[in-house]
């Protein structure tokens, strides 16, 4: 046998399985094409097979979504322990888990002041406490809805651990819901915190500091555990920075003045089980422990600020410039020219608490000029709070400058780009072209005017076949609006004519003419609705009709209890009212630092159907039902429906396709 050649390459996978003998030694068939065509067949089907087999494994025609959330299978410690000296914990689950966004959705009490290292592994949640733990104090960690499967997302909704470095866990728990003050929708992920409290005039410091907290769900409920027997104030503060304590005025809070004492009890609630979203499977009777209070409504506001400063001053346009500043005064600021004469150079605008002012340009010179030098003298808070005069020195610098403005408007007429004439003034003219007996014509001039010629402004009515003068009013409502009145007749048709040159600006521009006709509708297609408020007869109340957007319809003083509105077309609409304590015509927020709640603001709790024709009476008592549950439904604009009521329409979805009238107990239900 003769010996082999160390040298000699070898291939493994194609030499001969019983004999050691180089391919290169074997006569090799000769490769055809319908060889190639077979192999490449052979290798496709085979691929189909196996394509085929894992589709089966995956179910592509559908298979019932997960709907149940995950199981706790135990902890270490054991939730509930005490004597609990470490500061890892460890929760495991019967299936791999996501958290979301622990850092900002786990509470951890009593707060901790460094963030603990919370993290998912596979089917556990590992924590890590940085804090040191304080001796014989229960603490519990509430995750809320933050823990989901990580298949379909189904939240394991108001799960809680507790632990004790004691001998004693303090079960203890309280609840209710917070709302936002003006709106009613609930307030997702605000803190809330028990303070401990002795007396009803404790010091104003000790409800600053948040001691045993919560936060709200997407339903804004929420639940303090962990509560020692005692007495408690509840607040609710959205922590900005993290201290547990209101410290910033921008930040939003709710509370009252309420004392709490925490209690329990053994009752009876109903649970509903349900095949499906039509058929009820069983109705059992369980037993709980209730711990009370659990019915807190706390409303939330953001102040007003207090702390007055600059913020900035753009020059938005060549003709003006805006000054913006944090929070309103009673005196407007002084500005004077530094490479500009200010005498008397200014158009001055002002919002209504003078927290922003716009100064109109009157010169065409200082409109030309791309910076504008000035000082700006102007009352601002110091460091201790008091209200000082100050004095900047700025330079308004125009955003394009002139010569760009200048090269700008040349290329448009070169390009005729546009066939707007510069001296035309475009006044806004929002009419409807039907409209109901206690309206008024809005007009907007975009910039301010110089002039009115009110002869120019026509209004005639059609009397059988003739137009007949109908005498109006306009009326200066500031900041260049204005409305026109009129005493509008049902069942008429109207036409408003303005010539050319009515309005005319500070800049010398005029409107061109303008022609509308306007329709008074009979007094047939119009309902009206009358609320009686016997409950706030004696106080400064406004209500409002809205649309379904939220927008308001109208608005009217209440008068010996009474609220009446006139004229509302046919649909539905939805009520509100709030009490106007300090009778200045507006709802106004509350301040923490002074103890003042916002204006009481209360919404009836159902849509109204108004009619053609119809007059509509109605009692409310807007103090019936806690603000949590006033609001209707369709007015909110963040009301979320659970994730596992999204997968369980999934199903329900599903079962339709198949044909299926119920989902099997298997996907309900544990095993």
């Amino acid at each position: 046998m003769p010996t082999s050649n160390p040298n000699r390459e070898y291939n493994p996978i194609f030499c001969h399985k019983r004999k050691n003998i180089p391919i290169t030694h074997r006569a090799m068939p000769r490769l055809t094409p319908q060889h190639i065509l077979l192999v490449v067949i052979g290798i496709v089907m085979t691929s189909g097979i196996v394509f085929t087999s894992c589709a089966r494994m995956g179910q592509p025609d559908g298979g019932w979504y997960d709907q149940l959330p995950p199981k706790v299978l135990g902890a270490i410690p054991a939730d509930g322990a005490t004597h609990v000296n470490g500061k890892r914990i460890v929760i495991n689950f019967d299936e791999y888990i996501k958290l979301e966004n622990p850092q900002q959705n786990v509470i951890i009490s009593p707060a901790q002041h460094e963030q603990p290292n919370i993290r998912v592994q596979g089917k556990r949640i590992v924590i890590d406490l940085s804090d040191s733990l304080l001796p014989n104090t229960t603490y519990t960690i509430d995750f809320s809805d933050a823990i989901r499967d990580l298949t379909e997302g189904n939240p394991l909704g108001n799960y809680a651990y507790t632990f004790s470095t004691g001998d004693v866990i303090d079960s203890m728990q309280i609840s209710g819901h917070v709302v936002d003050a003006y709106t009613l929708d609930p307030v997702s992920g605000i803190l809330v915190g028990a303070i401990t409290t002795t007396t009803e005039a404790d010091d104003a410091d000790s409800l600053y500091v948040l001691q045993r907290v919560g936060r709200t769900d997407t339903h804004g409920h929420f639940n303090i555990r962990g509560i020692a027997p005692g007495n408690y104030r509840v607040i609710a503060l959205a922590d900005a920075d993290g201290d547990f304590k209101f410290s910033q005025t921008t930040e939003k809070v709710g509370f009252n003045d309420s004392i709490y004492t925490p209690s329990f009890g053994r009752t009876t609630r109903q649970d509903t089980l349900w095949h499906d979203s039509l058929h009820i499977r069983d109705i059992q009777r369980i037993q709980y422990t209730r711990f009370q209070p659990d019915n807190i409504v706390l409303r939330a506001f953001t102040a007003t600020p207090d702390t007055r400063a600059l913020l900035k001053v753009i020059r938005s346009s060549a003709e003006r410039f805006d000054v913006y500043f944090s929070a309103p005064d009673t005196q407007l600021p002084v500005v004077k020219g530094l490479n500009f004469d200010s005498q008397d150079a200014f158009v001055v605008e002002s919002s209504p608490h003078n927290d922003t002012i716009t100064y109109w340009l009157r010169d065409s010179l200082h409109i030309k000029q791309d910076t504008l030098n000035l000082t700006l003298s102007y009352r601002a808070t110091d460091t201790l709070g008091i209200m000082q005069p100050r004095t900047d020195t700025i330079d308004v610098v125009s955003r394009i400058g002139f010569a760009q403005r200048m090269k700008g408007q040349a290329r448009q007429r070169k390009k005729q780009e546009t066939t707007e004439d510069p001296n035309v003034l475009k006044v806004q003219y929002n009419i409807q072209t039907i409209m109901s007996p206690d309206n008024v014509i809005p007009i907007v001039s975009p910039t301010p005017l110089a002039h009115i010629d009110t002869a120019a402004i026509h209004l005639y009515a059609q009397k059988d076949s003739t137009w007949v003068k109908v005498d109006k009013r306009l009326i200066d409502k500031g900041n260049r609006n204005y409305e026109l009145r009129a005493l509008w007749q049902h069942n008429t048709s109207y036409s408003l004519e303005i010539d050319s040159a009515a309005f005319t600006d500070i800049y010398g521009r005029s409107n061109v003419a303008y022609k509308t006709g306007i329709s008074i509708p009979d007094e047939s297609e119009y309902g009206s609705l009358i609320v009686t408020i016997e409950e706030w007869k004696d106080k400064n109340v406004i209500a409002q009709l809205l649309t379904q957007q939220g927008g308001v319809v109208k608005e009217v003083a209440v008068k010996d209890g009474i609220a009446a509105f006139f004229y509302l077309r046919t649909g539905g609409y939805y009520l509100r009212a709030f009490t106007d304590d300090n009778a200045n015509g507006e709802w106004d927020t509350g301040d923490f630092s002074k103890r003042r709640q916002p204006e009481l603001m209360c919404y009836y709790p159902r849509p109204i159907a108004c009619r053609a024709n119809w007059d509509i009476r109605e009692r409310w008592n807007p103090l019936s039902l806690p603000a949590n549950k006033q609001r209707a439904k369709e007015l909110r604009t963040t009301d979320k429906k659970e994730d596992k009521r999204s997968t369980a329409s999934r199903n329900q979805e599903r079962a339709r396709k198949l044909g299926i009238t119920e989902i099997p107990m298997k996907v309900l239900e544990k095993e």
